[in-house]
């Protein structure tokens, strides 16, 4: 069973490589299953049995790394502070910048708003519990000022380093929510 695992998760991280190579090379909407399986080097019943579509592949992949965001920020349990201090700005930012690859695949084929919903999503079920609506603005400015500055950074071709991206990030924070 372990093994049967193993090679599944194998298969789908086959597949999410192999699409992202794809969106460099044309248009999303153009993509077909049958290329992708092809470039993948999986079967297409492979493919039906993880997916039911491209999409799918999208977000189940950021389900995926969001969910290893929480996890490796913290241990996935303490989420104290708050939300906008350097600790959390820095790890945000180094996270996008660790999976900078399948983000930027996204916003070039024109999926980005579904990374910024989900993360805007988590943001708020941690920091936001409670569903305060002045916090939740504030979530949402925050993440949305996040990942706004690293597309930035990217189109800019990420000259600054990714620390003065932090840093910046950082002082707008600081200046947006009166805090230091």
């Amino acid at each position: 069973m372990e093994n049967r695992n193993k090679r599944n998760l194998f298969a789908r991280e086959c597949i999410v490589m192999a699409l992202l190579k794809l969106i460099k090379e044309k248009p999303f909407s153009s993509i077909t299953i049958s290329e992708l399986t092809a470039k993948a080097g999986v079967s297409r019943i492979t493919f039906y049995r993880n997916y039911t579509s491209k999409e799918e592949v999208l977000t189940s992949y950021i389900h995926d790394i969001l969910y290893d965001y929480i996890q490796t920020h913290s241990n996935g349990k303490d989420h104290s502070g708050i939300f906008y201090d350097r600790a959390h700005v820095a790890h945000a930012l180094r996270y996008f910048d660790q999976y900078r690859d399948f983000i930027d695949g996204l916003i070039e084929c024109g999926f980005g708003i579904l990374f910024l919903n989900e993360l805007t999503s988590i943001a708020l079920q941690i920091w936001n519990p409670d569903k305060q609506p002045s916090l939740n603005n504030q979530l949402i400015a925050y993440v949305g000022m996040l990942y706004n500055l690293y597309i930035a950074w990217k189109d800019n071709g990420r000259k600054e380093s990714l620390d003065y991206l932090i840093d910046d990030a950082y002082h707008i924070c600081v200046r947006a929510f009166h805090f230091e």
